[in-house]
């Protein structure tokens, strides 16, 4: 019986945090070379009718919780939200993006 790879096994370049624009380089073409084996498209346009209200309840669900809860209250909710998206593809090229830091 063949095992197919799920999403989990794609290869997502690590860029440490203090890496230069070579390093960058090296992640879009990561990220562009992964979008060009999937159709799939993860939409990157502002699209929260409310993205303050939306920060500010983020925010407010993980108060009063301990640092280790509120981890697993953001692990919950990233498995959840990756059930609803569903899409292999789109899950690993928010995953790409998510590893860039601002």
């Amino acid at each position: 019986m063949h095992a197919s790879l799920g999403w989990h096994d794609a290869q997502i370049p690590v860029i440490p945090a203090q890496a230069g624009i070579q390093n960058s380089l090296q992640l879009s073409s990561a990220l562009d070379a992964s979008l060009r084996r999937h159709d799939a498209h993860l939409n990157r346009q502002a699209n929260l009718q409310d993205p303050d209200g939306f920060y500010d309840e983020l925010i407010a669900g993980q108060r009063g919780l301990s640092d280790d809860k509120a981890d697993a209250l953001l692990a919950r909710l990233v498995l959840i939200l990756a059930n609803h998206i569903g899409d292999p593809a789109v899950l690993r090229e928010a995953l790409i993006l998510a590893r860039i830091e601002p």
